[in-house]
């Protein structure tokens, strides 16, 4: 989701009079005096969407939205804000679909690649949040949380086809060292991608590591989590989701 949409605002603002600035206190009543005069205007209409996204106002930003797509239906981030604004209601089919159209318009959309990826994990399409995944690391390769979630997934998925265990273990130790071993849920991944290459021995050493990070900061429901897998990797036994 193009979450700094104003961004570019601050120059303009800079220009304008002080009367002007008085009147638009708010990006969101700048963009709702547009729409105002100019509902037609896409970019206002999904700009005037943005706050609303952020506050879980999914009903109302879904109205902006889709006469944003009526007027510019090639406006990428209008599709990936619609398909954001779907999914947070549930609709997740229609919200896809959306998004989907995002990342055609414009391959490199990050957020959108990122969003559908979270889509697809929360149906169990795990395969398919995977490979969105990757496409956002290959933009932001020291994304500490996407190795962690695609390493899991290409570890530790059910379905035999989505596993990639080397590679699993390849994101998984870039997260462990971007996070110079201090990251609980870093070597927790790790040791899930060691056992799926089965390398044991590793699994359990690093299951034990996230072990004490995690009792070490007194989060004993994770604590309690990283012994179910770490007793698995004793009996030399792979986890699965």
């Amino acid at each position: 989701m193009s979450r700094a949409v104003l961004a570019g605002l601050v120059l303009v603002f800079a220009f304008m009079t002080a009367s002007r600035n008085r009147v638009y206190a708010s990006a969101e009543a700048l963009w709702g005096d547009t729409i105002a005069r100019r509902p037609q205007n896409a970019r206002a209409q999904t700009n005037v969407a943005t706050p609303l996204l952020r506050s879980r106002r999914y009903s109302e930003a879904e109205q902006h939205l889709r006469i944003a797509v009526r007027e510019q239906p090639d406006l990428a981030e209008a599709q990936a804000d619609l398909g954001v604004a779907l999914c947070g209601r549930g609709a997740l089919d229609e919200g896809i679909e959306h998004l989907q159209r995002a990342i055609a318009i414009e391959p490199t959309y990050a957020a959108a690649h990122h969003d559908v990826a979270e889509a697809y994990a929360s149906r169990g399409e795990l395969g398919k949040a995977a490979m969105h995944y990757s496409a956002v690391l290959d933009l932001d390769p020291d994304n500490v949380l996407l190795l962690n979630r695609t390493a899991w997934i290409l570890a530790t998925a059910d379905d035999k086809g989505t596993r990639r265990g080397a590679r699993a273990v390849e994101l998984a130790e870039r997260a462990v060292r971007l996070t110079r071993r201090q990251d609980a849920t870093s070597l927790d991944t790790l040791a899930a991608a060691d056992a799926e290459t089965d390398r044991f021995d590793e699994a359990v050493a690093n299951g034990r590591a996230a072990l004490d990070l995690a009792r070490a900061g007194g989060d004993g429901a994770l604590a309690a989590e990283l012994e179910r897998r770490l007793a698995l990797y004793r009996r030399r036994e792979k986890f699965r989701q």
